[in-house]
């Protein structure tokens, strides 16, 4: 977390769970059959949630200059190709398996391409979501969004993120996407030389498909790998990703570096 983000930090997260309260408050409607008071709990939720839905978002206005627009549009523009992709995955297991092909634990990931409730902002805000898990990218920073528990709100400057993005080979044990490529085919039951390992009878063959990868990084805490079938849309991300963060680190402010040597020393 960085220092100079603290406030808009916990301005957000208050926000967040007071949202979650509401939340709360609304589904003591499925009781109302037992009592009024239900009911009026449950009113009283949707108004609180409007409430907090007009009163608690963070301003976070930014000054961009027609480049630094471009820029970021760019930026913008290339993770929604992700949207074209037939298959996009969270991988949440390690890639690297035997002779440097991959094999996935994944599940579902979801492109989105509007700025959470607790944020308001006058540029575009795009993202990414799994489960309880969320990244929503502005022009200088990621906001991370955990809903485990009452919910955390954190900030990645660009400065401190890393981003880095491959083509790999991946090992697909279910249907292969409409747009992937496959590149190989190995053996399910197969010996360290590739060939069909002969104690198995109903061995089969199962498809190498080359998969688009994102690592998204901030120091040396993972904060998400995305793996898509489309793998060519990764080219355009790290080709925008590349002038979005030499800006970040570019434009921070004095008090900003020298808050960083200060930790370095």
């Amino acid at each position: 977390q960085p220092q100079e983000a603290l406030g808009s930090i916990r301005a957000m997260q208050r926000a967040y769970r007071l949202n979650g309260f509401s939340n709360g408050l609304i589904l003591t409607f499925v009781f109302a059959f037992l009592s009024h008071t239900f009911l009026w709990t449950g009113l009283l939720g949707i108004l609180f949630k409007l409430f907090v839905h007009l009163k608690f978002p963070v301003p976070l206005p930014y000054t961009l200059s027609e480049e630094e627009l471009r820029a970021y549009e760019a930026w913008r523009t290339s993770w929604l190709k992700l949207k074209a992709s037939n298959k996009l995955w969270l991988v949440v297991a390690p890639t690297e398996a035997d002779g440097g092909i991959a094999s996935l634990g994944r599940y579902p990931l979801e492109v989105l391409d509007k700025a959470p409730f607790f944020l308001k902002t006058d540029v575009p805000v795009f993202g990414l979501k799994s489960g309880n898990d969320s990244l929503y990218f502005l022009p200088d920073q990621l906001v991370i969004l955990s809903r485990g528990g009452w919910g955390a709100v954190g900030i990645v400057p660009y400065r401190d993120l890393e981003l880095v993005c491959d083509i790999k080979p991946f090992v697909e044990g279910e249907t292969v996407p409409k747009d992937a490529q496959v590149v190989a085919q190995q053996w399910f039951w197969a010996t360290k030389d590739g060939s069909p390992d002969r104690r198995y009878k109903h061995n089969r063959q199962i498809p190498v498909c080359e998969y688009g990868e994102i690592t998204i990084e901030a120091g040396e805490a993972p904060l998400m790998r995305v793996v898509c079938s489309l793998a060519d849309t990764v080219n355009d991300i790290e080709t925008a990703a590349d002038t979005v963060m030499e800006r970040a680190r570019l434009v921070a402010t004095p008090e900003v570096k020298a808050l960083e040597e200060s930790q370095s020393h």
